[in-house]
């Protein structure tokens, strides 16, 4: 095999992991290869035998949970799978609803970029983490992100909140794309600020602040902690939400003199001036301590 064809030696960790989950997942059903005629296609385009390939490695795991359900595990590798492309990988279950599935894709995206070595074959290790990770599927349906879920503007005027958050840093892509999809979703304003510290604001609906809370912090994260809660005056918990937020939209800030490279320390000052403008240069003791 040529050291200088990058799709070879992805195809050949591809065969050695078939191989290795076939006899992991052994028993009548557990694993279902969807044609089986890939196989020795893509056998004789690593042996040189052929030059020509079209088909790509798909299959399905199926695993059982402590309560006995079927959870299907679709994976489908592109020929660039594991060095160069990510696999697609996607969970089913009789037992989860829209808004699980959308939670569980979140969690699986941010878990393969963020934990799997891509230096080698994964897909067991995404697996096992599924597996492990079951009973945190379950709990999702208790208070996840609806995505078809909208403020209807006839409605009265509800509860609002206002949160704070602070992580060690943000850096990964999946996870900002979906930070800045689950508040679009839900319909908040606020900002984020990724790298090293990374800071999010969400206000809005109680309910929906505090469904994005509930579903960023079961990411994978370093830490990530609350910092402050804010809710309007006592005397005057309903208010309509254009009264109560500072932010008109929710979008991503670097406060740096590049704004494509969040790996430059935030510039304070624009922070501050950003805070400033938005009325709540108040938020720095509680983000930083002083």
């Amino acid at each position: 095999m040529s050291d200088d064809d990058p799709k070879k030696s992805c195809l050949e960790k591809q065969l050695d992991e078939i191989d290795l989950l076939s006899s992991i997942y052994c028993a009548p059903g557990e694993l279902k290869v969807l044609d089986y005629s890939t196989i020795p296609e893509i056998s004789d385009y690593v042996k040189g035998k052929s030059s020509s390939l079209s088909s790509k490695l798909e299959f399905i795991v199926t695993i059982t949970s402590e309560d006995n359900y079927k959870v299907e595990v679709r994976v489908a590798l592109p020929h660039l799978y594991p060095l160069k492309e990510l696999p697609d990988v996607t969970i089913r279950s009789s037992q989860y609803n829209r808004t699980q599935e959308s939670a569980i894709k979140i969690l699986l995206q941010d878990f393969i970029e963020s934990e799997c070595d891509k230096s080698d074959s994964y897909i067991f290790q995404i697996i096992s983490w599924i597996q492990e990770n079951l009973k945190t599927f379950e709990e999702l349906n208790k208070g996840g992100v609806e995505t078809t879920k909208k403020i209807d503007e006839d409605e009265k005027p509800a509860e609002m909140e206002r949160l704070w958050i602070y992580s060690h840093h943000i850096k990964s892509k999946t996870k900002r794309r979906n930070i800045l999809q689950t508040a679009k979703e839900l319909a908040l304003t606020g900002f984020m600020r990724p790298g090293k510290p990374g800071i999010i604001c969400v206000e809005g609906r109680k309910e929906h602040t505090q469904d994005f809370w509930r579903t960023i912090r079961q990411w994978t994260w370093q830490k990530i902690t609350l910092r402050k809660v804010e809710t309007p005056e006592k005397d005057s918990e309903l208010v309509s939400q254009e009264a109560f937020q500072y932010f008109d939209s929710f979008r991503e800030y670097l406060f740096s003199t590049n704004e494509d490279n969040e790996e430059i320390p935030m510039d304070m000052s624009q922070f501050m001036k950003f805070l400033d403008a938005h009325n709540c240069a108040y938020i720095k003791e509680f983000l930083f301590g002083f």
